[in-house]
């Protein structure tokens, strides 16, 4: 999973901008308190250690398929305090591996600064402009065998094993997710924005796309490019295409047709190609 931190510098370094490809909760539906989740936790935590001086923003990257529920120990305020000092830390890391937290860091605007397992930092340069284009995304077409779900849950629940049984109650709530009075209506509008910052790309699109989506579009851009997701509208999640031969939550739940996801990484490219080449 890459993490990826954009140095701000003004002389030292000024701020920080992270972009974390994870879903940004942990807190279970049940809980009734204001709360920034999983992004506040590392915003606390990297803030802490920066110090006053440094602002630090953290953003959602292409996490359609990326959550802690995998590895979470808990839902409570005491996990988003271990899983944000975790990411935190990662994130000092980089910056301190990549020169960024001392005045005079390596790195021309937009340039990698550095590179390390598991993550990237960039050194922002000045803004040069943006660009944004919205395209109609065709609706999914139901083909799931609701009552096999069904059975599966029936079949996981009497064996006890509660893993087992909540990925397959997942399903059932995914594919009733579909079926929503919305679900029946036309196209589903999208939006893709790009903006240049010196040489460094970023690109947001709407909703929840995998992370395979940030991939291509950070593979084939013309330039350093980061994705960020749940920008300028929710189509809802957004997963490749062959990830519509799996029966997954997120696949189940998804509003659009096989196809969209790529759809929008090609909106993208083509927004970065016009943006001209890296300054």
């Amino acid at each position: 999973m890459p993490l990826d931190v954009i140095a701000v510098r003004d002389g030292g370094l000024a701020g920080v901008v992270v972009v974390l490809p994870v879903h940004p909760t942990v807190l279970p539906a049940a809980n009734l308190l204001v709360s920034a989740d999983l992004a506040g936790a590392v915003r606390r935590a990297l803030k802490e250690r920066l110090g006053p001086g440094v602002w630090v923003v953290v953003a959602t990257g292409a996490a359609g398929d990326i959550s802690t529920r995998h590895t979470r120990r808990g839902q409570d305020a005491a996990e988003l305090d271990r899983l944000g000092a975790v990411v935190a830390d990662r994130c000092l890391d980089l910056l301190t591996d990549s020169g960024g937290v001392h005045s005079g860091g390596s790195g021309r605007g937009g340039e990698g600064a550095g590179r390390a397992a598991g993550g990237r930092v960039w050194a922002a340069g000045s803004r040069v402009g943006t660009a944004r284009r919205r395209i109609a995304l065709a609706r999914a077409a139901v083909a799931v065998d609701a009552d096999s779900l069904a059975a599966d849950l029936e079949r996981a629940e009497a064996a006890g094993d509660p893993v087992s049984a909540r990925l397959a109650r997942s399903r059932v709530e995914g594919l009733r997710a579909r079926h929503t009075p919305a679900a029946e209506a036309g196209a589903i509008d999208a939006e893709v924005g790009v903006a240049r910052v010196g040489g460094l790309a970023l690109v947001g699109l709407p909703g929840e796309p995998f992370l395979a989506v940030a991939d291509q579009i950070a593979e084939a851009a013309p330039c350093p490019t980061v994705v960020l997701g749940y920008v300028n509208g929710y189509p809802g999640y957004l997963p490749t295409a062959d990830a519509y031969r799996r029966t997954e939550y997120e696949v189940l739940a998804s509003q659009v047709a096989e196809g969209s996801a790529e759809q929008l990484a090609a909106t993208a490219l083509a927004l970065l190609a016009e943006s001209g080449p890296r300054t």
